[in-house]
């Protein structure tokens, strides 16, 4: 979901995050010399970041090899956080919508330059700007002039969500709707600037659903999740809490989370391993598509490994090969890109250039209560993910770091061997 927690400035975290996985992730590619198992690495690190919970999972040569868990999922009941444990992605969503999008690319009934406004029963335009259409590429690649204005912020609530999808981007976008803001728009043209946007992946997603003519969660359910044997994955709707989900939850006095994801607005702190933490309830919001799949690193790493896979995992294909090809491809020149966005920007993924000149795919995630990150390096078939449900969980891209670097060793090792 958004870059970061919702009400501070995304592109401050999501810029720190970037430039520390820069370094660790040029550590990655060319290999390490330590050859602890992933055990060693994940739980020291995990005690010393002062993190409710944690579960992880790493692939090599494209299957998953190791997942285990760390702390709780539930302080207050002490329930453990394990592999399975059902936790929200937060933007790291964004890769399945990617993937949902791609799949009606390759059928032909949806195409990346053309205008967004004829897959979705309204007009999708930057007022400022409203003789250039707004592409499905450019929403891909963060591009399009679509801003989180005031209304995201204050969409999240406890439970389900009333709004369905069409209703909340079309009160969004359009100038008598309800959540109309200047602010819902940036000051460029399209295609002109890349600026982060949960919103447009929001619309990404209902166009989805306009073209496919089933809701958006459900056709995910049918051609991705179900194909890859993820049967507790969905896309938006809170479960039953009995259901393995993990509470999220923010560190004090660091920070506190925001009214609308607590219980009648007051969160009582819980205490564990000499810190103090503040839960959240099971939130949601409107615009799911950009950060609600709940899953697990188990159910979530047959996903990934398809994605190192060329698309395919266990004899079941999300994507083509050349689909995956458009995703993994730079979108725009480095002087388009500004400071804070170091990465090579694909559709939805971005990259960091390893000294092999390979480029390393990830993705990252930050809601109230959860931090989530997929490092993926689909020339080694090898990935990594990390998901806790606390916030601000420091060092987590530091820890994915590690973990891929145990992964590429472990790859090129057993490669070696053959």
């Amino acid at each position: 979901m958004p870059a970061d927690e919702v009400g501070l400035p995304a592109e401050m975290t999501r810029r720190s995050m970037l430039t520390r996985a820069a370094s660790l992730i040029a550590r990655a590619a060319k290999g390490g010399t330590d050859d602890e198992p992933y055990d060693r690495i994940v739980r020291p690190q995990f005690q010393s970041a002062n993190l409710v919970g944690l579960e992880a999972c790493a692939i090599e040569d494209g299957s998953p090899v190791w997942t285990n868990g760390c702390g709780f999922a539930d302080v207050e009941h002490r329930i453990p956080m394990t592999a399975d444990t059902i936790i929200n992605l937060a933007s790291v969503s964004k890769t399945v919508t990617a993937c949902a999008v791609m799949q009606l690319y390759e059928q032909r009934l949806l195409g990346l330059d053309e205008d967004v406004s004829g897959y979705v029963p309204f007009a999708v335009r930057n007022p400022l700007h409203a003789s250039i259409p707004i592409t499905v590429r450019q929403l891909l690649a963060h591009t399009s002039s679509l801003a989180d204005g005031p209304a995201y912020a204050q969409s999240y609530t406890c439970g389900d969500s009333t709004f369905g999808l069409r209703d909340w981007l079309s009160e969004y976008v359009l100038p008598q709707g309800r959540y109309y803001s200047p602010q819902n728009f940036h000051s460029w043209p399209p295609g002109q600037r890349f600026q982060y946007s949960n919103l447009g992946f929001g619309l990404l997603g209902y166009a989805v659903e306009a073209v496919s003519g089933v809701p958006f969660r459900t056709y995910c359910r049918n051609k991705i999740f179900r194909p890859l044997g993820m049967r507790y994955s969905s896309f938006g709707a809170v479960k039953d809490p009995a259901q393995r989900a993990a509470i999220p939850y923010t560190i004090a006095p660091q920070g506190k989370p925001l009214d609308r994801v607590v219980q009648n607005g007051t969160a009582v702190p819980v205490k564990w391993n000499g810190a103090s933490y503040l839960p959240s309830c099971l939130y949601t919001f409107p615009n799911y598509p950009d950060g609600l799949v709940r899953t697990s690193a188990r159910e979530f790493s047959r996903f990934v490994s398809a994605i190192v896979c060329e698309g395919e995992f266990e004899g079941h294909r999300v994507v083509q090969p050349a689909t995956l090809g458009e995703m993994f491809r730079e979108q725009f020149p480095k002087a388009f890109r500004p400071p804070s966005w170091p990465a090579v920007q694909g559709l939805a993924w971005y990259a960091i250039r390893a000294p092999d000149s390979n480029l390393i795919w990830l993705h990252t995630g930050a809601d109230p209560g959860i931090r989530t990150v997929v490092m993926c390096y689909p020339s080694r078939k090898s990935a990594v993910l990390l998901f806790a449900n606390t916030a601000p969980a420091e060092g987590l891209t530091d820890l994915a770091g590690a973990c891929l670097r145990q992964a590429v060793r472990s790859s090129t090792a057993r490669t070696k061997l053959r």
